[in-house]
């Protein structure tokens, strides 16, 4: 059975004149699950696909410029796999699209430009999927088994291309990392784990949705341990909770979402709430993290204190976010600042 309320849309668009193959099959790989009718259920109208030469600057902005007058509880899903560019002068960065009127050239399309166009969509659910990559200082693209390094390309800021409210940007890498094809696979690293995510890798909650920190933690997850160099990044802006981005139709083929153990995500259920709460600016305020064993820098520090919060426990669940940290480590110190609080008291002795 069907949810009549949930109608997905999005924006697939693959360019890359040195890997042509390989980004298409990106593409069409993500194309294929979001209208798999039993998966994802986007109809296949709402998804539109721009490859190779199709993947210019002008039909990108028609593109989104078709979807201005969704309602603002649609999602807006928008991925690119192929190569970014940095222009140190400028301090800029972007994508490479094609040049309609050069089959052998590209055409930027700085990151600015792109926010601009992307956050004048009304919908409050937005997401930008960018598999490009970066090494160091140097630029990086793409290419089956290893990361080749060349002048002036480079993976796009996350945080330029997600303009507006209720946006977010998963990059396929960490600003000084590189974005692989493994030997053997026909799909980029980070695609191949987004297309398993969005297929039930990532679990759905109790209706049937495959959510946004569900997937990002269980692409993020899976990378990581395959490839320890290459460490994909969430950015959000104005995010306050979680927002489903496909529909399981099939009950069958539903799956629990992606966690460690059933006692952790309960305590992460009612955890991310009351920290939100008593410490609403995040894992930093009051040094709680760190007070509790944490490593700020093995978590996500992007987004409101909420988003921050979801993020930094489904990385604790996972058994990451620094060596000493624990949830009973975490509840103790909690407990030190609000010895009283009957919600913490609660969940200690679950």
């Amino acid at each position: 059975m069907t949810d009549a309320r949930f109608e997905g849309h999005a924006i697939i668009a693959s360019f890359a004149d040195d890997l042509a193959s390989q980004v298409r099959a990106d593409g069409d790989a993500v194309a294929a699950i979001l209208t798999d009718p039993q998966r994802c259920a986007y109809p296949p109208s709402n998804v539109v696909r721009l490859s190779g030469m199709e993947a210019t600057p002008r039909n990108l902005v028609d593109a989104i410029d078709a979807l201005s007058e969704l309602p603002q509880d649609k999602p807006v899903l928008l991925y690119f796999s192929g190569h970014g560019y940095q222009d140190a002068a400028r301090a800029e960065t972007g994508l490479l699209l094609a040049d309609p009127d050069n089959p052998t050239s590209s055409l930027p399309w700085s990151s600015k430009v792109f926010g601009q166009v992307w956050s004048s969509l009304p919908a409050r659910r937005k997401l930008v999927m960018v598999d490009s990559c970066n090494s160091g200082g140097t630029p990086a693209v793409k290419e089956k088994g290893r990361a080749t390094v060349v002048p002036v390309r480079t993976s796009p800021n996350p945080a330029a291309l997600g303009g507006g409210n209720g946006s977010a940007v998963i990059a396929s890498s960490a600003s000084d990392q590189a974005s692989v094809i493994l030997p053997g696979d026909h799909l980029s690293l980070f695609t191949k784990f987004l297309v398993a995510g969005l297929r039930g890798g990532a679990g759905h909650d109790a209706k049937g949705y495959v959510t946004l920190f569900d997937l990002f933690n269980f692409v993020r997850a899976n990378v990581v341990s395959v490839h320890p160099g290459q460490t994909p990044v969430l950015s959000t802006n104005r995010i306050d909770d979680d927002f489903r981005l496909a529909y399981c139709p099939d009950e069958s083929a539903r799956r629990p979402e992606w966690r460690l153990t059933d006692d952790n995500a309960q305590t992460v259920s009612g955890l991310r709430d009351v920290l939100s709460a008593l410490y609403p600016l995040g894992p930093r305020q009051d040094s709680i993290w760190e007070r509790s064993g944490g490593e700020l820098s093995q978590i996500d520090l992007v987004g409101t204190g909420s988003s921050q919060w979801w993020a930094a426990l489904r990385k604790l669940e996972r058994g990451g976010g620094g060596k000493s940290i624990s949830f009973e480590r975490l509840l103790d110190e909690i407990m030190v600042d609000y010895p009283r609080n009957r919600d913490i008291l609660s969940l200690r002795h679950e």
